[in-house]
């Protein structure tokens, strides 16, 4: 996934540089005129602000900054006299690409005295340097039915807010991606389940004990462990951690009183390292023909396995 960040660039060098820092750490390509190291494509035999609108035209989404400063129109350069973000923005809305529009709470405050005093050009702002700025948010906040887009902002206060809302609106859409790359690389915790039955007697009524080993065949730990039975009076246990390549060995003893079957399942849940909650519901079956001495039949199937938006674990680290 290619993301184009869309902002002034000078006066938010540190902002951006997190937000770079962040969509690395999520697996998404920033695409940033700036940074030298990022999917910006400055192969493109065409001007430097041409080159940026193609650079959208490449992307999947764009995330457009807005805080202080609106930055040089470019009217007298053959462009709409607008800013370059507000140009990037413009071709991305005419493309229909997402847009993740963020705001600074101390803008939106000037936004809103500029908008009860009548949208005048010199009313007294504390924090935007030029109006033009409160234009363009104006125009992002217009509600179009005809348009296939959404006219949100989320305000930010500082870099932490920023980077929490980023992660929080980008984490939903490359989980997926993400998932699937920690799977075909054997980094994510994947368990089997194997079961080993024996009859046994237990108060002179011919009894099942069911042995049921679940291990960790993954190369990532699972956090959060959770087993339940599906059976009446069943209490869910808990283990904190599971690494890879461990076992956890669990017990059902049922009497065949009433019955020569036991047929029920076992539902098991835990949490990754990449945020994601695992959920499963294997099937134990056991079938016994002709008393103590006879045959049995038993083992175990795997009937769903689904994938979760969760918490990222967080471990504890006390001092010496």
């Amino acid at each position: 996934m290619r993301v184009f960040v869309s902002s002034t660039v000078f006066d938010l060098i540190d902002i951006r540089a997190e937000v770079e820092a962040l969509l690395r750490y999520q697996n998404v390509a920033p695409v940033m005129s700036d940074e030298k190291l990022s999917y910006f494509d400055s192969t493109f035999d065409a001007n430097s602000i041409e080159t940026c609108l193609l650079n959208v035209d490449n992307s999947d989404a764009v995330i457009v900054i807005l805080d202080q400063r609106y930055g040089p129109k470019l009217g007298g350069y053959g462009f709409e006299n607008v800013s370059a973000t507000h140009l990037e923005y413009r071709r991305a809305k005419t493309l229909s690409k997402p847009i993740y529009f963020y705001v600074r709470d101390r803008l939106e405050a000037d936004y809103n005295i500029w908008r009860r005093n009548d949208e005048k050009q010199n009313v007294q702002l504390s924090w935007a340097k030029d109006c033009d700025l409160l234009k363009f948010l104006k125009e992002h906040r217009q509600l179009d039915a005809s348009a296939n887009r959404n006219n949100w902002i989320s305000l930010f206060t500082n870099s932490t807010d920023l980077i929490e809302s980023i992660r929080r609106h980008f984490d939903p859409l490359i989980k997926p991606q993400l998932l699937m790359d920690y799977l075909q690389r054997n980094l994510f915790p994947v368990f089997t389940c194997s079961m080993n039955a024996e009859l046994i007697q237990m108060e002179n009524v011919p009894s099942v004990q069911c042995q049921i080993c679940l291990t960790n065949v993954g190369q990532s730990p699972a956090f959060n462990f959770v087993t339940t039975w599906e059976i009446e009076e069943s209490e869910s246990e808990t283990t904190v951690i599971v690494s890879p390549g461990q076992s956890l060995n669990l017990s059902l003893l049922r009497n065949l009183r009433f019955g020569n079957e036991i047929d029920t399942a076992l539902r098991i849940e835990y949490d990754s390292a990449i945020g994601v909650t695992v959920r499963e519901k294997h099937r134990v079956y056991c079938s016994v023909q002709g008393g103590v001495a006879a045959s049995m039949i038993s083992g175990t199937t795997l009937l769903t396995r689904t994938y979760h938006h969760g918490e990222t674990p967080q471990i504890m680290i006390q001092d010496a």
